[in-house]
């Protein structure tokens, strides 16, 4: 059976404090970010593909990847599904054909629209 470690040998740093207070932050908003979603049919991998080619059409994977900080497998399932239900389409880059590029469509941008105002909610309900 392990021992267990007395706090006094523990180093107390604030360091460790702020980062599992940003870390305890990020969680929250993900949640709330999360159930804000849910009701347009996105989840929050998703959503941050998608507004992110909103911002930045002709992304490719990569610059997803890079971007949004996510692995590509998550990236890729994300972009799969946002193809399937028509919200992004991908397309050969006109300069380099061996690129494959993101554009949100037209019903994409709806969605984005129509989400803003609960994702905006978030923003204010965390202050960011």
């Amino acid at each position: 059976m392990p021992q267990q470690v007395q706090p006094d040998l523990v180093p107390s740093s604030d360091v460790s404090r702020t980062v599992l207070g940003n870390l305890r932050a990020a969680a929250a908003v993900q949640s709330a970010l999360a159930d804000a979603l849910r009701g347009g049919g996105l989840t929050v991998d998703r959503w941050r593909c998608l507004a992110h080619v909103a911002h930045a059409p002709g992304s490719s994977m990569t610059d997803l990847v890079d971007a949004l900080l996510i692995a590509p497998a998550t990236a890729s399932r994300a972009v799969d599904a946002l193809v399937d239900d028509g919200l992004l389409a991908r397309a050969l880059d006109p300069l380099d054909r061996r690129r494959v590029v993101l554009h949100v469509t037209r019903d994409g941008a709806q969605l984005l629209q129509q989400v803003e105002a609960d994702v905006a909610a978030v923003a204010r309900l965390h202050r960011i």
